[in-house]
């Protein structure tokens, strides 16, 4: 049960460094280009991981 619990955190985790990303390029320290690949990534990290967690529980 632990590591459904490693899995819940990881996916929220995805969630806030998207969020840091918007901030990051609202404010001018990331550059739009970068932000949106990392962004990318992270909703793209975030859907593998749901798949996982749902997958687990079914």
């Amino acid at each position: 049960m632990d590591s459904y619990k490693f899995f819940y955190y990881a996916k929220g985790s995805c969630g806030e460094l998207r969020t840091q990303i918007y901030i990051g390029i609202e404010i001018g320290i990331i550059s739009k280009e970068i932000g949106l690949k990392g962004k990318d990534e992270a909703e793209q990290i975030s859907k593998m991981l749901s798949a996982f967690i749902k997958s687990r529980t079914v």
